[in-house]
């Protein structure tokens, strides 16, 4: 079921800049999850360091706490980079691509569910081939963000990708948003901004010029209805069909029941699983993404 507010909102788009979490992209973290830990510890042990998971998991929650809580005291809405806590597990043996190992091996064992949406790269597809520009704005860690497009398949349909921890800003933030429209090379009347939640995606894509569609699916903030409403377009769910028919993309048929396509879903049952929320977001960075 999709409700419309403008009928004209397909006129002059250029490029359509999307969420990634909750909106292409469905995933349940457990970023507390002792299991996370005791892998995180045996990565550590095959470069030498040796750290108790407990020790791990408490300098963990101190340390992004910190950086989240410093973050959010200063304006224009920054956004930290957590991967200072996996080369400080390291001392001098970190590297480059240690560092990314070791938050890898973190990510992988702290997710039970990350798949498209069904419909999503089918709907990617068909806007490029339309002429479109699709984007990604993202409020992501990068060491934990880029494998997982690589894995779902997103990377060759998503140009450019601006994630908030490698330009040190995030949603709803207009430095972020300037960041995201200079890297397309569109100007804010041309885009339109599509995401699920109402603060980050819908009032920071209007705050920065940019017409606006949300998705609400079942990680958008239960606090998000004045919010979302206010979108340009509101879609109950994903509904890339929906939005496909509002701004004239045309899908190929065979597409529209497309299933998503997961990475990973373990089937164990892993304790303190967050879709969002406060504190251990899904985007690893305690914030809407």
């Amino acid at each position: 079921m999709t409700a419309e507010k403008n009928s004209n909102g397909a006129a002059g788009l250029q490029t359509l800049f999307f969420d990634l979490y909750g909106t292409l992209v469905d995933i349940r973290t457990g970023e507390d999850s002792p299991a996370a830990f005791a892998a995180l510890a045996e990565a550590c042990a095959a470069f030498g360091c040796a750290w108790q998971p407990e020790v791990l998991r408490g300098a963990y929650a101190e340390l992004t706490g910190w950086l989240l809580a410093e973050a959010a005291a200063r304006p224009g809405f920054p956004e930290p980079d957590f991967s200072f806590f996996f080369a400080g597990l390291l001392g001098s043996e970190a590297t480059t691509q240690r560092v990314a190992r070791l938050a890898w091996v973190f990510r992988q064992a702290s997710t039970q569910k990350c798949r498209l949406y069904p419909g999503a790269a089918a709907f990617l597809q068909a806007a490029r081939r339309a002429g479109l520009r699709c984007a990604l704005l993202s409020n992501a860690q990068s060491l934990y963000t880029r494998p997982e497009l690589e894995q779902l398949g997103l990377l060759p349909l998503l140009d450019p990708v601006v994630l908030s921890s490698e330009i040190g800003w995030r949603k709803p933030g207009r430095r972020f948003f300037a960041a995201g429209l200079a890297a397309a090379g569109t100007a804010p009347a041309n885009a339109l901004m599509v995401g699920n939640d109402g603060l980050c995606d819908i009032a920071g894509g209007r705050g920065a010029g940019l017409r606006t569609a949300c998705f609400h699916t079942e990680t958008s903030p239960a606090a998000d209805t004045a919010r979302t409403t206010r979108a340009d377009f509101w879609f109950d769910g994903a509904d890339f069909a929906g939005l496909a028919a509002r701004i004239g993309v045309t899908l190929e048929a065979e597409t529209k029941t497309e299933k998503g396509a997961t990475i990973w879903q373990p089937s164990i049952n892993k304790p303190s699983a967050r879709a969002g929320g406060p504190g251990r977001s899904s985007n690893g960075s305690g914030t809407c993404c």
